[in-house]
């Protein structure tokens, strides 16, 4: 997810409106400590721009600027295949202890994917078909 010329402006203004934000670096640096990018602006990082779009998306925030609307369409597209990597390695790490549960967590992380587009903070049952309130 590419981050344009002067977006970075953009994801702190979103930052603002999602729940959760953005995490500070750590002080003293993370695991990128010795790259001299220790004071950049972590609103300016792709992974950062990708979850800002999630939560807005998640939370039904308004999106700051029309490229945004198209970004978001190509990081949903990407989620059912990346949920899919994330379940392949965790069934096939060789630890059995955990597995079934995270193969739980996955099929029904599909699952409301592919459900009625209901908000985060809605009750579960408002999924169903024909239920509003």
């Amino acid at each position: 997810m590419p981050v344009r010329h002067n977006e970075e402006t953009h994801n702190a203004a979103l930052a603002q409106d999602v729940p959760w934000g953005v995490r500070p670096p750590p002080v003293g640096g993370g695991p990128d400590r010795g790259r001299g990018d220790d004071d950049k602006d972590p609103h300016a990082d792709p992974h950062v721009k990708t979850f800002l779009l999630l939560q807005a998306r998640l939370f039904r925030r308004p999106l700051p600027v029309s490229d945004y609307v198209t970004d978001s369409f190509s990081v949903l597209d990407q989620v059912p295949r990346l949920l899919a990597a994330v379940e392949f390695v965790a069934e096939h790490d060789g630890d059995e202890l955990g597995n079934f549960e995270i193969s739980a967590l996955f099929a029904k992380a599909r699952q409301v994917l592919a459900v009625r587009d209901a908000p985060a903070e809605a009750h579960p049952l408002q999924q169903l078909p024909g239920v509003d309130r």
